[in-house]
């Protein structure tokens, strides 16, 4: 969120560097990306353990391979 509002203070300049505004605007994006790739990761983490798939891989397969 930091790089957010150095982005938004950047704008609020009476003649904002437009390279200062993109390099914060990409590092936000990049942050937001990783953030998404780790709820991603619990959710499917969390749907595997609720339906049961998470103890059948981790217990079962093994046996059967």
């Amino acid at each position: 969120m930091f790089v957010s509002g150095q982005g938004l203070n950047e704008m609020s300049k009476e003649r904002p560097g437009i390279k200062h505004i993109e390099n914060h605007t990409n590092t936000f994006l990049k942050s937001l990306e990783k953030v998404e790739a780790g709820l991603s990761a619990k959710i499917q983490y969390l749907t595997q353990v609720s339906t049961g798939m998470f103890s059948f891989t981790i217990i079962c397969e093994p046996i059967l391979n």
